[in-house]
């Protein structure tokens, strides 16, 4: 197992447990999960006053959790990587790093295009002398 292979798997477990924790996909799951709508149209818990109302609510609770989920996640690429899906794997990375390199390019245009207003102004009075 190269460097590469070892960094491919612990970005892509951070990026699986990012999109499992904070993603809108994940949300609309986890809000599944927990509630129901009857037939009136009132939201009420899925399985209120079960026993499986205990542990729905501490899956959530874990899927919420980076840390939870960064255990699992490291698990699920591992086998990702032994199974050889790799695509899966640059998937989960490039979720991880896509904000990474728009947050870097905003800081570069930025950069590069007030990068004559930073610097210090040209006297043309002391040119004029100096020659």
């Amino acid at each position: 197992m190269q460097f590469v292979d070892i960094f491919l798997i612990v970005l892509g477990a951070i990026g699986l447990s990012h999109i499992m924790a904070d993603s809108s996909l994940a949300a609309s799951f986890k809000y599944w999960l927990v509630y129901r709508t009857d037939n009136e149209g009132n939201i009420r818990k899925r399985f209120l006053g079960s026993r499986i109302e205990r542990l729905v609510d501490k899956v959530v609770e874990m899927m919420n959790c980076h840390q939870c989920n960064g255990f699992w996640s490291g698990l699920i690429a591992v086998g990702f990587y032994y199974f050889e899906w790799y695509i899966l794997l640059w998937a989960f990375t490039i979720s991880l790093l896509s904000p990474l390199w728009a947050v870097i390019y905003v800081i570069l245009l930025n950069y590069t295009t007030y990068e004559d207003e930073l610097s210090p102004p040209q006297k043309e009075d002391d040119e004029e002398v100096a020659q």
